[in-house]
């Protein structure tokens, strides 16, 4: 069986993506330490970023788009003598390692393959293949393992016809940099957060965002004063609200103008060292707008040192999410609150701050209300503070069980659980509206409803044109 690999727990090195002022695409690799646009959704690998940004044709079919000229360069390098080096090597390590492009042979389509049929009855619901060009048939897998016999049976049937493996295409150069030169995408790397990121590759023919269908395009990071094709180095600080992981670098005198809101980092030239505004998103160790860990966690001193540095947030979220589910990863717990909630009732992540401890999750996996109400309670003295900090103008409680557990500590107006409900909850002293909702709950109708009325009660958040401090 297949297993699933996600983005390590203990740190934020990971990949995520951006658009310049001309709409090109470009892979940033954060490493332990560098800067993440807190605008960004967050991929983790580039195959998220293909399953998030293409569109379903069929249960196991997505269909993700190029330029004619990236098409055109890829179909170039299919041949039929890379489907005899794939069959050696299926032979010799007994294994189906292929990730790739593959092209059928004329007046076929995706149902000859009968891929379906093999994917159908598999645990793992994630395995896609997708289709980059209809046209000229052809189409993009990511090793997935159970399509190893329906591979081989296609080539015999002379089905498929041609194909190129990533890997042995750009054997001698970086395997980071593989997903970039055939999909058309600027590569940035990041060292160390201080610095800027520096550009690993420059691809002849460049994936724009006008690719991808309009409903994926929001997600995106955008640099507005950026162009990939010149800029060598790019550094998000300087233009937008980041996610840090390395916050140390924020929490001393030599790096941190406190008073003034400012935090010293090396610009886009990678020569000029500047003082860029620090935001409430640049401080948070976890996805955009996610808080600290409860209690039970072990970074303590960060924590702490977190704390300290709050009086120089200058973006206050103005809606405050409390949530207990634990069942999901970040990526899919962010994704899931955005699309379920947030985005219907008018607001974006970025006006959240969302306190739940994602990454407490029991080693099995299975719910237990005891051990979740335990968990939550360690987080209330930290709420309240955070309360009395951020000074929310909305509150969001997620799932019935987060609801009677605020009840036991805090007052809200309602004695029961109505989802889809505005009331009202105290929490360290004020009174403030709070919805109550569910993300699987169905009544998407009715939070429709609400984005007429609920931004009216959110101011919005001071993003300032440019960050750079003038002297």
């Amino acid at each position: 069986m297949k297993e699933i690999d996600f983005p390590a727990g203990h740190s934020m090195d990971t990949e995520w993506f951006a658009v310049d002022k001309d709409g090109n695409i470009a892979a940033f690799l954060s490493s332990d330490s560098g800067f993440v646009a807190a605008s960004c959704r967050i991929e983790g690998y580039f195959y998220e970023f293909l399953r998030l940004n293409s569109k379903p044709l069929s249960k196991y079919l997505r269909e993700f788009t190029l330029s004619q000229e990236l098409v055109e360069a890829i179909l170039s390098k299919c041949k039929v003598e890379n489907l005899k080096i794939l069959f050696d090597e299926i032979a010799e390590f007994d294994g189906f390692l292929f990730t790739g492009f593959f092209v059928l042979a004329e007046g076929y389509k995706w149902e000859d393959l009968q891929f379906e049929k093999h994917l159908k009855n598999e645990e793992n619901k994630n395995d896609f293949v997708f289709q980059i060009s209809h046209q000229h048939r052809l189409y993009y897998i990511n090793d997935i393992y159970n399509l190893k016999q329906a591979f081989q049976q296609a080539v015999q049937a002379e089905i498929i016809i041609s194909c190129v493996d990533s890997l042995w295409d750009i054997f001698e150069g970086d395997i980071e940099k593989i997903n970039a030169v055939h999909f058309g995408l600027y590569y940035y790397e990041n060292q160390y957060s201080y610095e800027p990121y520096v550009r690993k590759f420059a691809p002849k023919h460049a994936l724009n965002v006008k690719h991808l269908s309009q409903e994926l395009k929001e997600n995106f990071a955008t640099f507005k004063q950026v162009s990939f094709e010149k800029n060598n180095y790019v550094q998000p600080y300087e233009f937008l609200p980041c996610n840090i992981y390395d916050t140390y670098i924020l929490h001393d005198d030599v790096s941190t103008d406190s008073l003034h809101k400012y935090a010293s980092v090396k610009l886009s030239d990678n020569e000029t060292i500047a003082y860029c505004k620090i935001f409430l998103k640049d401080l948070l160790k976890e996805e955009i707008g996610v808080g600290w860990a409860c209690g039970k966690c072990e970074d303590t001193d960060i924590l702490k040192s977190s704390n300290s540095m709050m009086e120089a947030f200058i973006d206050y979220p103005p809606v405050f999410v409390i949530d207990t589910r634990i069942e999901f990863r970040d990526y899919d717990y962010i994704s899931k609150l955005r699309s379920e909630i947030i985005s219907r009732i008018g607001l974006t992540v970025e006006h959240c701050y969302i306190t739940s401890c994602i990454k407490c999750v029991n080693d099995e996996k299975k719910y237990d209300e005891a051990e979740l109400k335990l968990r939550f309670k360690n987080c209330f003295d930290k709420m309240e503070t955070e309360i009395k900090i951020i000074r929310p103008s909305f509150v969001i409680c997620v799932g019935e069980t987060t609801f009677n557990i605020l009840k036991e500590e805090f007052n809200i107006k309602i004695e029961q659980y109505k989802s889809a409900v505005i009331t009202e909850i105290t929490i360290a002293g004020s009174t403030l509206p709070i919805l109550l909702t569910d993300c699987i709950d169905g009544n998407h109708e009715k939070l429709n409803e609400y984005s007429k009325t609920i931004p009216k009660l959110i101011p919005e958040i001071p993003i300032e044109t440019s960050r750079v401090k003038k002297d």
